[in-house]
C-alpha cells in the first residue's frame, strides 16, 4: 500500500501521507501536516504548516471549461494556496486559483471554486459550495442547514 509522490514535491518535517494518496509535481506541503488516504493533490499546490487534509479530498482541481463558464477558456489560474492550520474535511474539492487563509475549517464534501477566497478563521460547513470569484470574509460561518434551525 503506497502513495504516488512526485520527485519534485516537497514535504515538510513531520508531515504524514496516507495510503494511495497522489501528490503531483511542484506541490509544497508544510511541516507537521496530515494528508489522508486517497487524497489527490494536483500540481503546484501550496499547503502551510499544521494543515490536515482528510481522506478522498481533491486539491487544486482544474475547472472544467466551456464557453458558458464564469472563468473563460484559456485563462491561466494560479495554484491553490492553503495557509497554516487549515483543516479540510473528507471528500472536499478545492479548485485551482482558490486561496484559503489561516485557521479555516472546510467541512466534509464542501467545494471551493476557482478564484475564491476564504478569510482567516472562517468555517465552511458540510456540502457547502463557494462559487467562483467569491470572497468570504474573516471569521464567517457558512452552512447549508440555516433555514432548518429557524
Amino acid at each position: 500500500m503506497t502513495s504516488a509522490i512526485s520527485e519534485s514535491a516537497v514535504l515538510g518535517t513531520g508531515t504524514r501521507v496516507g495510503e494511495y494518496a497522489v501528490i503531483r509535481e511542484n506541490v509544497r506541503i508544510g511541516a507537521h501536516c496530515q494528508v489522508g488516504h486517497h487524497v489527490v493533490i494536483h500540481p503546484d499546490t501550496v499547503i502551510g504548516d499544521n494543515a490536515r487534509i482528510d481522506d478522498h479530498t481533491v486539491l487544486c482541481k482544474p475547472p472544467l471549461r466551456s464557453p458558458a463558464m464564469a472563468t473563460p477558456q484559456g485563462e491561466d489560474l494560479p495554484p491553490l494556496e492553503l495557509a497554516e492550520g487549515v483543516l479540510v474535511g473528507t471528500s472536499a474539492i478545492l479548485f485551482r486559483g482558490a486561496r484559503i487563509e489561516p485557521g479555516v475549517l472546510i467541512g466534509d464534501g464542501a467545494s471551493i471554486q476557482e478564484e475564491s477566497s476564504v478569510g482567516v478563521g472562517s468555517i465552511v460547513g458540510r456540502s457547502v459550495v463557494i462559487e467562483n470569484k467569491v470572497a468570504v470574509g474573516n471569521g464567517c460561518l457558512h452552512r447549508r442547514d440555516v433555514s432548518d434551525r429557524q
